[in-house]
């Protein structure tokens, strides 16, 4: 029984939706914020996007992990296939949007009153 490799590459970058936050978006304009902070907010909803994306290929990844070792027929190079297309860049990926997402958040907080 050999599985094919899972990919765990990052997903491709869709563009932002306007219509993402809006509510945040008023909040940011009536706080005298500017188009900067409109593109940040716009930015979010593509972090969350890709944060969601890289979750559920890692999620993905366990569970054929767990199949494949439920499995009575599977062996060595079953194993070992799932060894070399583990999720190392997913994790990092998921680490860096992690930070971006963080990172505009601070920067919306900024803009809004406490």
């Amino acid at each position: 029984m050999t599985r094919a490799a899972l990919s765990l590459a990052p997903p491709s970058r869709e563009p932002a939706d306007p219509s993402d936050f809006p509510q945040l978006r008023v909040r940011l304009a009536s706080a005298g914020a500017g188009a900067r902070e409109d593109v940040i907010a716009a930015f979010l909803g593509d972090d969350l996007r890709e944060v969601g994306a890289t979750l559920r290929s890692l999620v993905e990844y366990v569970g054929e992990v767990e199949r494949t070792l439920a499995d009575g027929r599977a062996g060595g190079r079953d194993l070992l296939e799932l060894a070399l297309s583990g999720p190392a860049a997913g994790l990092g990926y998921l680490e860096d949007t992690i930070a971006a997402l963080r990172r505009r958040l601070a920067q919306v907080a900024v803009a809004l009153p406490a």
